[in-house]
């Protein structure tokens, strides 16, 4: 029996709890402080009275065989006796610690040096059965850890939602001051979603010490990429007048965890609620990584054919990054094309004409400098535009039509065309009305 907490070596024996330990005025151990006992009593009578009575006509005499009744009142009281209370306890069968003699108390143990996926306070964790582990010690050097505990709860006083109770659960044994194995989190469903979660750990010596609660350790799961912000078409935020018939879209990527991003998405539409008309979706295309915090590489729209007349197209973009993780879009973007007249069109369109009229020579300015080429079409006798030649090289100022003759009428137009390809406005010539001898028209050179 003790007084105190079980010495080192000793365990609480609580089957014993609440009872008192047999006892009697002497030795006597198969009888002493048995659980139940009784009580004799004796009475005592006096004998009966022989003597004669007369009573005028009769005469009574007592018998000498007869008996006497009684009753017997007692009061209850208690039978617990005079104690003092007292700790029961047993010696383990596996330890016994002394100090010069004497029996030590066991000393709690502890766990200390938490650590999520071997790191202390991680975030941007990408498991979501993260591992964790600490380090136990004890105070009786000799003593092992043998059982653990685990709570992860949302919040940090344990108090939100319980993520995962271990409850008590066997490892090792590990020895005094080592780490424990890694213990994978095996509760409700974890998401890379940013959240926080908060945790602590307890441990169990090899003499049944519990330790107290471990301090709180906390992990952060992966976050996905942020929305992607200042979007560009063509290096300006929506732009109008657009000439590119293949306009550059960027934008900057950024992501909480600095991860990288790998991948884009971007849609085109006519509405500006995604609704009208598909221009282009790109679909989750690869890309080579973008750091967080920086602006991707302009992206070529690569849809259908837009528009020169000044429409106005809408536009957004999304990235995911290295853990495929995917961003919200982007605020909706705008850009507007430029109609015709924004790209530069010949001018001094003339025709020169032989002296024989076997054939009509055209003529013209060039004012681009980054024309892909030009287009040059023909009326014969104010009938319908045909074209002579759809893809005239860049630069060239002339045309020379040898399919003329004379009596008939000619008119021609002639425009510049742009990657896309879009096209400038035309410019017309004079007409020429091929008849014979030599005439002079307004605009029209003879040779």
């Amino acid at each position: 029996m003790t007084t105190a907490v079980p010495p080192l070596g000793w365990t609480r024996y609580t089957a014993l709890d609440n009872y008192f330990v047999r006892g009697g005025s002497s030795v006597n151990l198969t009888a002493q402080g048995a659980s139940s006992h009784s009580h004799s009593v004796g009475f005592t009578t006096g004998a009966p009275n022989a003597t004669t009575n007369v009573n005028y006509s009769s005469m009574i005499i007592s018998k000498n065989d007869h008996t006497h009744t009684a009753t017997h009142n007692s009061s209850s009281i208690s039978n617990i006796p005079q104690y003092t209370t007292t700790i029961y306890v047993k010696r383990n069968s596996s330890q016994t610690t002394t100090l010069i003699g004497e029996e030590m108390y066991n000393q709690l143990p502890s766990a200390t040096n938490l650590k999520t996926e071997n790191a202390t306070n991680p975030s941007g964790v990408t498991d979501t059965t993260p591992e964790f582990q600490a380090t136990f010690t004890d105070p009786d050097a000799s003593d092992t850890g043998v059982y653990y505990q685990i709570q992860v709860n949302t919040n940090n006083t344990f108090t939100g939602t319980t993520m995962w109770d271990s409850t008590k659960t066997a490892m090792g044994p590990i020895s005094n001051g080592s780490t424990t194995p890694q213990i994978s989190y095996a509760g409700t469903a974890l998401s890379l979603n940013g959240t926080t979660y908060y945790w602590r750990m307890k441990v169990w010596d090899q003499a049944t010490g519990e330790s107290a609660w471990s301090s709180t350790a906390q992990f952060t799961m992966n976050a996905p990429p942020s929305t992607p912000s200042t979007p560009y078409c063509e290096g300006t935020t929506n732009p109008s007048s657009v000439t590119d018939a293949t306009p550059e879209f960027s934008a900057i990527h950024s992501d909480p965890d600095s991860d990288a991003a790998n991948y884009y998405q971007i849609q085109v539409n006519t509405n500006n609620t995604f609704t009208g008309t598909v221009m282009w979706d790109s679909t989750k295309t690869s890309i080579a990584n973008i750091t967080s915090g920086t602006r991707s590489p302009d992206i070529s729209y690569a849809g259908s054919s837009l528009s020169f007349t000044g429409v106005t197209y809408y536009w957004r973009i999304k990235f995911w990054d290295t853990n495929n993780l995917e961003s919200p879009w982007s605020a909706t973007q705008q850009f507007t094309t430029a109609t015709p007249s924004a790209f530069s069109a010949p001018i001094n369109c003339l025709i020169q004409k032989s002296n024989v009229n076997d054939y009509l020579n055209v003529v013209w300015s060039d004012t681009a400098s980054n024309e892909d080429g030009f287009q040059i079409q023909r009326s014969l006798n104010g009938g319908a535009w045909t074209t002579l030649d759809g893809s005239l090289a860049a630069n060239t100022t002339s045309y020379l039509d040898n399919s003329v003759s004379s009596g008939n009428t000619y008119q021609y137009q002639i425009r510049s065309y742009f990657p896309g390809p879009v096209y400038s406005n035309w410019c017309l010539t004079p007409t020429l009305d091929l008849d014979l001898g030599n005439i002079k028209f307004e605009q029209i050179q003879f040779h």
